[in-house]
This record gives structure tokens, sequence and C-alpha cells, in this order.
């Protein structure tokens, strides 16, 4: 695996591909299962590609423990199937009366206040019982023993469940068509989330918007596959680009995520 540690500059950017590489180094020495801690799956992938190249995923897989996961590990299989994938879904119930509906900041901020990593968190799913957790095998026990509440509510029940137990409904999605003036992130980011470019650019000048999990400018270009967000307004999925207009102005099929 060759990177070109020379341009990398950002922390988190290098902090991450020298796992990678420690982990890949072990890979082809052992030839045994791997996996990292979680990430967000977009940026991960965005920095693989960016420093790796487009091949890096012939030996790398993302496991987040089900199959819409945004937080998912970076995983070294040496066969088709993982085996012993290291990923605890806790389901935790409220057994109490609830005021205000919980939000996934009032879940992860209980488990974040016991002193565990972010990285050991995957996602945190909030139904009406209460939430879905995936986390890192080896803080299970721990958040069974001494998680006791969340937010004011200290009735609660955690019990572990099998990725067939989870009862949920897949990703709904808005299609949103139109034309825009070129592929910069501010065009598309004004088409999918319906606000002026002016809007846009002032967001994106305060670090409110992400490409595949990165801080993007205005100028930034999107492709196909890419996701985008915005703080306040959602995320959306440049689905398709399907040509140009007689004023060569380009087509273009976005999922707004609901």
């Amino acid at each position: 695996m060759n990177i070109s540690w020379t341009n990398i500059t950002n922390p988190e950017e290098k902090a991450l591909l020298k796992i990678i590489y420690e982990y890949n180094n072990k890979f082809e020495q052992y030839n045994r299962e791997l996996y990292t801690d979680f990430y967000d799956n977009y940026w991960a992938k965005e920095v693989l590609s960016k420093y790796i190249g487009p091949y890096y995923n012939n030996s790398i897989s993302f496991i987040g423990g089900y199959q819409f996961a945004t937080r998912q590990m970076v995983a070294f299989l040496p066969f088709e199937k993982p085996f012993n994938v290291p990923i605890s879904i806790l389901k935790v119930e409220i057994k109490m009366k609830i005021s205000e509906p919980l939000t996934h900041r009032d879940f992860l901020g209980s488990l974040l206040g016991l002193g565990i990593e972010r990285k050991k968190i995957g996602d945190i799913i909030v139904k009406p019982f209460g939430a879905y957790i995936f986390v890192h095998k080896d803080i299970n026990e721990f958040i069974k023993w001494n998680l006791i509440k969340i937010s004011k509510h200290t009735k609660i029940e955690i019990t572990e469940i099998k990725e067939q137990d989870l009862e949920l409904e897949e990703p709904k999605f808005k299609e949103i068509n139109g034309t825009v003036s070129s592929l910069r992130v501010d065009a598309i980011f004004s088409l999918g989330f319906k606000i002026s470019r002016t809007t846009v650019n002032k967001l994106l000048q305060q670090d409110k918007g992400k490409c595949n999990g990165v801080l993007v400018k205005a100028s930034s270009l999107m492709k196909e596959g890419d996701v985008g967000s915005l703080r306040g307004y959602g995320k959306i999925r440049l689905q398709a680009i399907s040509g140009k207009t007689k004023k060569d102005r380009t087509h273009v099929t976005l999922q707004k995520y609901m």
C-alpha cells in the first residue's frame, strides 16, 4: 500500500491513514480479520480514495452493523464474508413516560458522559421506545453496567440484540430533478435544499457544509454518488447526471434524505 505522506496535512486524515497502513501490513502478514474503530463512512471512503486511489476497496470493506449504517468500521477480510465482527447492538428502552421526544444528542451525550470515546460508538437510531445503539464489543458490558439514565430519564432497560431483531425501515428519499449551471457544490446545494446560492455560500463560509463527510467550499465539484450535507437543512445525494440542455445547463437527479 503506497501512501505519499508528505501531501497529507490534515491531522484526522493522517491518523486514519496511519491506522489503515498499519492494519494493512498486519493483514498481509497474518491474513486474519482486522477491524478499526468507527468512522463516518463517507469521510473515510473519501480519504482512502484521495490518498490510496480508487482501488483501495479491493482489500477493504466497511461494516457498521446493519445495511444502511453511516458510521462504520474499516475491515480487512481474508474471506468474502466476515466471521467475527466486533459490533454489539444495544436496544435501550425508556421505561417511563417521556414528556418530550428524546434525540440523538440525548443518547450520545449520555454515552460520552461515561467517558466513552466517540470512535467506539457507531450509529444511534432513535425510536419511540428509546434507541438502537451500535458500539464496539469492547465496551458493551461497560455500557450495560454503567448507563443508568438517558437525559433525565432514569428508568431504562438495556438488552443486546442481533441484527435480524432490528425493526427498521429503509431510508426514505424525496427525488429532486432539475438543472444546474455547473456541478459546483453551491449550485447542487441550492437546488437540493431549495435556498439561494448566496445563502449556501454564507453557510459554507461558516463550515456548515460537507461533501462525503469533508468540509467543502462553494467552488468544489460534486460527482455521481456524492453525499452532501448542510447543517440545519439535511442531506442530499447526487444520484445521477444526465446530459445538457440547449442553454448548456446540466440535468441532475438528487435524493433528499427524509
